[in-house]
This record gives C-alpha cells, sequence and structure tokens, in this order.
C-alpha cells in the first residue's frame, strides 16, 4: 500500500504435505495485476502452524510455530521476496502461548506475547526493524508483578509505540486495570506507564490512530459512569484523547450518547446504542475538508444459545463456545478539527454472529472486540480514500441466504461532501468455496479470492464496485 493505494498482494498457505509427515507452506508475492513477483517455499513437521503473518509496505513479517520442538521461527522477506532475516528460538523458562506481529509503516514490526512466571501472566515485546541502521530490541513485564498483566498494540509513530497493558488481579477477573504503557520506538526505553483514569469517569479504552497529517497520537474508546462495571454496564459514550509528547500527557474530549450522538440519529439506531453502548473504532481519517471521520462498527456480547442449551440438557459443561458477539451496523461519526460533532450516518447492515472457544464467558465484551479484531473477524474489510482526499468508501463483507445457499455480499458506503450512498453486490462465488476474502483493489474496484477445496485450487478475480 501507499496510503490508501494498492501496490501489490501477498499470500502465504499452507501448499501440500509431503511423504514423512512434512508439509509445505508457501510465501506468494504478487503485482496488481497478480503477476508472481515471487515465489518462496517453508517446509516443516507437519505440527509447524502459522502465528502471524503482516506487511509493512517495506517487508513481509511470517511467525511460525512448531508445536513439537517448541520452537518459534520468524521469516522477514522484502517485498520483492528476498530473504533479509531469519530468526529461530526456543523459549526455556518463559514459553509463548499466543503472539501477534504487527507491522509499522517501512519501520519494522512489533511482536506481543504472553510470558509465565510461576503462577502469573506477564507479556514480552519484540520489535524487528526494517531500516538498515535500526536494531532490534525486547521489551518484558516484570517478573515480580503481582498481577496477571496483558499488552495489545494500540497505535504507533516513528517515535513512540503506544500499547494497551491490562493488570488483573487473577486470570478470571473482569474487572482489570487498563494502563497506556509508551515505548520508545527506536531503542524500546520505556517512556512512561500511565493509568487510564479520570476524575470523573471510568474508561475503556477500543483503539488508537495515527494522525496521518502531523503524526500525533490519538486514541479512542468509551467512558462510563464513575461506579461502573464496564464489563456490563452500557457506556454513557466515547472518548478522543491525544497525546501531548512534550508532557506525555493527553488532551481529551468526550461524546455522549444522549447529548450528542441522539440528535443525529432514528429512534431505532438510538435503541441499539443504549441497550449496548459498544461501538469498535476501525479507522479515523480527515478529508481536504477539514473535517474528521471516525468509522465504527457495534459490537454486544451474547449468550450461545445451542450451546446453554446443551449445557442444561447434558448436566455438562458444553466444549462449544457459550458466548458469541454479535456485529451489528456501522456508524460514521463526523467532527470538526477540535472533535466536536457535526453528524452521524448509520449504515444498517445483516447482523453477524461469532461464536468464541469456551472460556470465552469470562472475557470482556472489549477483549473479545479485539481478539476478533486481530482475526480479521469484523464486517469492516477497509476504507479507501480518493488520492485528494475528497471522499473515501468503506467496504465491508456480510453473508446473505437465497434458500439454502449462503452468499457473500460485498458493500460499500461512500462519502462525500455532498452525499452518502450505500451499494451492495452479490459476490456469486462458489458454493463449494470453504474460504471466500474480498480485498481492497483499485480504485472502483476489488479483488475476489475463493478456496476450491474439490480441485485444491486458489481462485481469483477482480470485480468492478462503482462507476
Amino acid at each position: 500500500m501507499e496510503g490508501d493505494q494498492v501496490k501489490g498482494y501477498f499470500l502465504f498457505y499452507l501448499s501440500n504435505k509431503q511423504k514423512g509427515a512434512t508439509q509445505n507452506y508457501k510465501l506468494e508475492i504478487l503485482d496488481t495485476k497478480l503477476n508472481t513477483i515471487a515465489s518462496k517455499t517453508i517446509t516443516g513437521n507437519k505440527h509447524l502452524t502459522l502465528k502471524s503473518a503482516a506487511q509493512n509496505n517495506e517487508d513481509i513479517m511470517i511467525k511460525l510455530y512448531d508445536g513439537k520442538e517448541k520452537i518459534i521461527s520468524m521469516y522477514q522477506y522484502t517485498v520483492k521476496g528476498e530473504l533479509k532475516n531469519q530468526e529461530k528460538f526456543k523459549p526455556r523458562s518463559l514459553p509463548v502461548k499466543e503472539s501477534t506481529v504487527y507491522p509499522i509503516e517501512k519501520n519494522g514490526f512489533v511482536d506481543y506475547y504472553s510470558l509465565y512466571y510461576k503462577k502469573r501472566q506477564g507479556y514480552g515485546i519484540r520489535f524487528y526493524p526494517s531500516t538498515e541502521d535500526g536494531l532490534p530490541w525486547t521489551y518484558k513485564s516484570s517478573s515480580t508483578a503481582d498481577t496477571f498483566e496483558e499488552a495489545t498494540l494500540l497505535t504507533v509513530n516513528d517515535r513512540i509505540l503506544l500499547s494497551t497493558i491490562t493488570k488483573r488481579k487473577n486470570l478470571t477477573s473482569k474487572d482489570g486495570e487498563q494502563f497506556i504503557l509508551g515505548l520508545d520506538i527506536i531503542s524500546g526505553e520505556k517512556l512512561f506507564e500511565k493509568p487510564l483514569e479520570d476524575s470523573k469517569y471510568a474508561l475503556q479504552v477500543i483503539n488508537g490512530f495515527k494522525n496521518e497529517e502531523n503524526g500525533n497520537l490519538e486514541i479512542t474508546g468509551h467512558y462510563y459512569d464513575k461506579s461502573a462495571k464496564t464489563d456490563k454496564a452500557a457506556s454513557k459514550g466515547i472518548f478522543f484523547f491525544t497525546l501531548e509528547e512534550s508532557s506525555n500527557t493527553f488532551s481529551r474530549k468526550y461524546v455522549s450518547w444522549s447529548e450528542d450522538v441522539n440528535k443525529f440519529i432514528s429512534s431505532n439506531a438510538k435503541g441499539k446504542l443504549n441497550k449496548t453502548g459498544y461501538v469498535y473504532f476501525h479507522k479515523i481519517i480527515r478529508n481536504n475538508n477539514g473535517k474528521i471521520y471516525a468509522i465504527g462498527e457495534q459490537y454486544q456480547k451474547v449468550a450461545d444459545g445451542n450451546s446453554v442449551l446443551g449445557t442444561v440438557l447434558s448436566g455438562q459443561p458444553s466444549s462449544n463456545a457459550m458466548s458469541m458477539l454479535v456485529i451489528d451496523d456501522f456508524y460514521v461519526f463526523e467532527f470538526d478539527q477540535d472533535f466536536n460533532l457535526l453528524d452521524v450516518e448509520v449504515i444498517e447492515k445483516i447482523h453477524t454472529q461469532v461464536p468464541f472457544e469456551a472460556g470465552a464467558s469470562f472475557m470482556t465484551p472489549q477483549a473479545m472486540a479485539q481478539d476478533l479484531k486481530n482475526q480479521s473477524g469484523f464486517d469492516y474489510l477497509f476504507t479507501q480514500n480518493e488520492k485528494d482526499q475528497s471522499s473515501f468508501t468503506i467496504g465491508y463483507l456480510i453473508n446473505s441466504r437465497k434458500g439454502a445457499y449462503k452468499t457473500k455480499i460485498y458493500g460499500a458506503g461512500t462519502f462525500d461532501e455532498n452525499e452518502f450512498t450505500i451499494k451492495e453486490i452479490d459476490l456469486k462465488t462458489s458454493k463449494s468455496a470453504t474460504s471466500i476474502q474480498v480485498s481492497q483493489a483499485k480504485q472502483a474496484f476489488i479483488l475476489i479470492s475463493q478456496y476450491l477445496p474439490n480441485y485444491k485450487r486458489l481462485d481469483f478475480r477482480f470485480a468492478k464496485v462503482s462507476e
């Protein structure tokens, strides 16, 4: 990607299993016309699994885990397919359980993973540079902490890496306290760690963004009554904080559902927000009219009725999910440059139910939403901005049913200064396809990929979605 313009694609997939219980993973790098630039093969045993993959417009990072040998393998390639760095390590006293690699545009990658200190859980953050003069570094939580700690990427610029640190008394506790950790992106030095707190409200962070105009770091989240249990209560609204790097403090702006947002939305939308009050923000963009647009998707946590019924009838805990997230409408908030709310547009769509594995009943809705985002499980796909920043389009993917046949629908919500339009298109994918993905392509087009198991083949095609 260069800005919002696609410059190519990469695929990483399990290509085949060989004799002797070995298997091949394949990395394919393609140009914008799907011509192959490079093809690389990684061979391992049958216990080798993909943990994470990412690209930062300079390099591609692949993270694999050998479950038998307990070895992590990192492969860093250039976007031309040249192997730039390879690392293998076997954690000893602190085994890795789960991890996610995040890209830092053109600068490198950060790898978040869990650590175990006797009976406590901590976290580690590793940085892998993409620049020639960059140096790798590792930051770890304290091995003597008396809390369970988890870390997730919040946002980053070319100076500071911001992470959300959640600290709990025990593993199943839902009333965790959130902190904002700031690390120097070049050296890994700890700059600050501040509790996310306010004198009037309880706060719950959602996501973070870099202001593409000036590089400032911004975070957004929900706010609640001071005494509220944030894992159960409906939020009062959303907040937007901007980091003042000179003092490592945040300027703050609060937007109330009842006093601000409800002025601009229908009674049906009001009812949904008042019931759940959860919106996950995917992107914040600024157009050439000086306005700010925050793109959010509504969600709520509910019980998985089938699993609950199975548990009641059998008298035994179900091995299936006991909780799920229901993904609902899009909310696009329009602000002036100081985050004063100007308007709200709602994109109504078919809701999506996403079951979670056993144990999710102990997770907060916000933690489930973050996991879903890491797995690309929301309906949201991408936002495509015109080169002159005069308009933008939100792309999303939903399921629909025609008789007994489930079909994929691509939706596009387009915003410009004069109007807001929605267009939905039946992708007409194969009934036998087991995996269907939609990617951003050149302006007015999308790339549709589907795996056909009967033919053991990946199919690709471009589809025009607008004039």
